[in-house]
Parts: structure tokens; sequence; C-alpha cells
């Protein structure tokens, strides 16, 4: 589920069309995010934060996009990390600055800056150095590396953030975007300052597998996003 889309989804609104759910980018033109960035809002002179286990920065619709990666050490990282997680990290990006193309990914905020903080899994070789512990390595680690740099939104894939780096970030007035989750369970716990998102699909149904509960606040496209 891909709470990064959250930001622009709940600004610009409108009705989305019934959409093939294998039509790339159908997101892009149901809430009006074409009609945006003809106007100029493009998410140029924004910084926008996230953490992923990893990213192949070499993908197609990343060139020519303003990303930042900032690695973990190497003995932080797990050698054996899962494609998917890679797969998982390169999509994320592409869905917020994604630079288009013949068939390719369209980011909501394509001029936006993007600053990728690599999260450990806890499985590299130096998984009992200082410098892989949760403090520094797991997603509220490296999230309070993102406010010291200047982000302007946090927005994750995780539900993970502890209440302290909630609490961090909310008093520093910045906007945090989390998962709601995947697992179609009711949230009845969220650390407050934290928006969690819902996912939803072209015709806006609701998928079973989305989170549901009185701490869901919004929903966005996660269904059918290439």
């Amino acid at each position: 589920m891909l709470s990064a889309v959250v930001a622009s989804s709940a600004v610009a609104g409108g009705t989305a069309h019934a959409a093939p759910s294998d039509t790339p980018n159908w997101h892009i033109s149901a809430f009006g995010y074409d009609k945006l960035h003809a106007q100029g809002f493009t998410g140029k002179g924004v910084t926008i934060a996230i953490s992923e286990a990893g990213i192949d920065l070499s993908a197609s619709d990343l060139q020519g996009a303003d990303i930042e990666f900032v690695p973990l050490p190497e003995q932080c990282v797990d050698p054996q990390l899962p494609k998917k997680f890679i797969n998982h990290g390169t999509m994320m990006a592409e869905t917020i600055v994604g630079q288009g193309g013949d068939g390719g990914v369209q980011g909501i905020a394509p001029d936006a800056k993007l600053i990728v903080y690599q999260a450990g899994t806890g499985k590299g070789p130096g998984k009992d150095d200082p410098e892989c512990s949760p403090t520094s390595a797991d997603v509220s680690g490296r999230m309070f590396h993102a406010a010291e740099a200047g982000a302007d939104v946090i927005s994750l894939s995780f539900n993970t953030l502890d209440d302290t780096a909630v609490a961090y970030l909310t008093m520093r007035d910045l906007p945090v975007f989390e998962s709601g989750g995947n697992q179609g369970e009711f949230m009845s716990s969220f650390a407050p300052g934290s928006v969690a998102v819902g996912a939803h699909d072209a015709q806006r149904k609701v998928p079973e597998w989305s989170a549901e509960g009185p701490n869901v606040s919004l929903i966005a496209p996660g269904v059918g996003l290439y």
C-alpha cells in the first residue's frame, strides 16, 4: 500500500472515473494531477522523505528526478536483500517523482526533491553493530535524519514509527503519513500525530486487504499502480 500518494490525493479531490487497473498512471487523470501539473503545481520547492530497504536508482522513470539516496553503512545492509524490497523502494520513488514518458510511471510531484533513507532489515552482517541498531538504522531512527535534512513531508509505507519519533516530527510541524497496513485488520491504535492511510482502486473501492478502523484517516490510490 502506498502512503506516499496521500498528500496530493487529499488536496486534489475530484471524482475517480472507472479505469482498467492495468492502465498506467490511471490516478494521474482520475484525480486531476495532470491539470495541476499543467498549472505549475509539480512539487517544485518541496522536499519529501521516505525510507526503504533498497532502491534501483537506474530505473528509467527516475532518470532526471531530483533524488538523494542516503545509504546505511555497508555492514548494516542485508547482502541477500530480497529483490521485492528493491522493487518496492523503486516503485515508491517512481510514484512520487517518476518522470513519465511512453508507458512510464508519472509521479504525483515530479519536480519535488526526494530523499530516500535506507532502512535496515536487521539481517546485515553487522546487525549487532551500534550503527545498525534500531535507534540508528530502522525507519524511526532514519526519520530523525530526515527532519534534520529539512524534509517538508514524511511519507512511509510502514506503520512502524515509534511514539518518540512521531512526537519529534510533530513538534517540528512535519506532516507524517504512514501505511495503515495490508492485512485488512481493524486498527485501534496509532501514534498520535501520524496519519494512517488506507487504499482504494480506480473505482474508489477499498480492497478487503486495506486496513480499516478509527485511526485510518484517509484513503489514496493503492491498487493497480505500476
